[in-house]
């Protein structure tokens, strides 16, 4: 029985490079689905009123982030409100859901 001939594929993220890259070895090209879904929230995450909850989000843990007094007493806060001790959680360009992880921590009781 004859194998079946496989294409050869190249998945990337849409920049031209990349395709131009893959054009020139002759191979076929994909969009990688989650670098358009990243840039898809990321362009969604992009309204004036979001940007400000964002941005004072990341104003209030960095704060807490450099400074261990304010750590310690966040952790004695929350000890004496029967809390379960967290840190708070500052989010990262490159990662989407990073800024979900940052505000559902500083909202979340527990």
């Amino acid at each position: 029985m004859p194998k079946e001939k496989f294409p050869i594929v190249a998945v990337t993220d849409a920049g031209s490079n990349m395709i131009k890259a893959t054009e020139l070895l002759g191979l076929k090209h994909l969009n990688c689905f989650a670098h358009g879904l990243h840039n898809s929230i990321k362009k969604g995450l992009d309204k004036p009123e979001l940007k400000q909850i964002i941005e004072k989000s990341r104003k209030i843990v960095t704060l807490f982030k450099m400074s261990y007094k304010k750590q310690i007493a966040l952790s004695k806060m929350q000890n004496s409100l029967k809390m379960a001790e967290l840190k708070l959680k500052l989010d990262v360009s490159t990662r989407w859901n990073s800024i979900f992880l940052m505000l559902e921590r500083l909202i979340s009781p527990c």
